[in-house]
């Protein structure tokens, strides 16, 4: 997953606690720590707390399909709510006054 966010940026990475090879709550701190900009819900049966989970927002199971397309989009507005004041900065910064 790392090594496709090298060539790849996608706005929001979801995955599970469980993997196969990996726990997806080290992934996702991962993410957050190397792509800042890059959006992350982590999905777990277990604890919701998202101090559990180093501040990664969390989705218990299970859920349905409304539902998580509301953590979806909720996680999505905040990722575009970060951005905001960077480009509101960056238009600022250019802005010249005669």
């Amino acid at each position: 997953a790392m090594d496709r966010l090298m060539t790849e940026r996608p706005d929001l990475v979801v995955s599970d606690v469980h993997l196969e090879d990996a726990r997806g709550d080290l992934l996702l701190g991962a993410v957050g720590a190397h792509f800042p900009d890059v959006a992350c819900l982590l999905v777990t049966s277990g604890p919701t707390s998202r101090s559990s989970f180093g501040g990664i927002s969390v989705l218990r199971k299970p859920w349905d399909i409304v539902h998580f397309v509301d953590r979806v989009c909720t996680e999505l507005d905040k990722r575009a709510a970060r951005a905001q004041p960077e480009a509101l900065d960056a238009a600022v910064g250019s802005a010249s006054v005669s």
